[in-house]
């Protein structure tokens, strides 16, 4: 089991980015799955005049969970992830423009080759990937234009996907949308029901961008009292974060915005108190 607490992350201020505007960023944690979903999990700041965070409308090839901490979080005209819901975006499907200058927000992705992850040291990778991308061609509204070795003609390519392509040295395709447009879940308006003494959970979705008898995302919401005790069981990789504090991990008694990671094939524990909440995430199983 991995924990990652953010008031223990350092911020970076000026990250390079492959956008337009300037986001501060903590790089919360990242893993490599070992069935090809490595993640990385990151909390964002964004902020307002020319340092706002715009993109054009685009689409990925890996997958993507959005939660608004605090303000709002846009993803395309007059479509906002507001305070304290959620937002799954699969792969292939269209999103934006968006423009955010307000808010704070978690953004999960997974899917993409674990060699652009980093571990301990994705903010490092992240950047000397974007600025390679710089020294190969240009990012102009949102989107990367250089000329293809192979062809010698012009190429233009999402700057996510290009940086993803030149640190791995594998090629992305971006599959047919399967959702016409990202989900947005407000968790408020969905009750817990209780599974042992202490422990109470909500569904909020399943997702299948893969195909399998286990190849589903689940989205779901724990609350911890008294003590109670969530076992992270061993037949999927699943992810935590609280928003709220009160999460017990090794005796210790931890704030919001502490993020657990417990991989496929191992057996975790986490317990809680004072009725904290926490995001349950548990990922698609795929065929090793």
């Amino acid at each position: 089991m991995e924990i990652v607490i953010a008031d223990e992350v350092q911020k970076d201020t000026r990250p390079e980015n492959t956008r337009s505007g300037s986001t501060p960023r903590q790089w919360l944690m990242t893993a490599e799955g070992r069935d090809g979903l490595g993640f990385r999990v990151v909390r964002s700041e964004y902020q307002a005049g020319e340092d706002a965070f715009q993109t054009p409308r685009h689409h990925h090839a890996f997958q993507q969970i959005r939660w608004a901490q605090s303000g709002s979080l846009n993803f395309a005209p007059g479509q906002d992830v507001e305070e304290g819901d959620i937002a799954y975006f699969p792969r292939g499907t269209y999103y934006g423009p968006q423009l955010r200058d307000h808010g704070v927000g978690l953004t999960l992705q997974f899917g993409f080759g674990v060699e652009m992850l980093g571990g301990k040291d994705a903010s490092k990778v992240y950047r000397e990937g974007v600025l390679k991308l710089r020294t190969l061609g240009r990012i102009e509204d949102g989107v990367f234009i250089d000329t293809d070795p192979e062809t010698g003609a012009e190429r233009r390519r999402d700057p996510a996907e290009a940086v993803a392509e030149e640190v791995t040295g594998q090629k992305f395709t971006i599959p047919t949308e399967g959702y016409a447009s990202p989900i947005l879940m407000h968790p408020k308006a969905y009750d817990y029901y209780a599974l042992s003494e202490g422990v109470e959970i909500k569904h909020l979705g399943g997702f299948f961008d893969h195909p399998g008898p286990n190849a589903d995302l689940r989205i779901s919401m724990l609350r911890l009292s008294d003590g109670g005790a969530y076992r992270l069981a061993p037949d999927r990789a699943q992810l935590v974060w609280s928003v709220s504090p009160g999460l017990r991990l090794d005796d210790r008694v931890c704030p919001e915005i502490t993020t657990v990671y417990s991989p496929l094939d191992e057996d975790a524990t986490i317990a809680g108190q004072d009725g904290v909440e926490a995001y349950l995430i548990e990922f698609p199983t795929l065929a090793l």
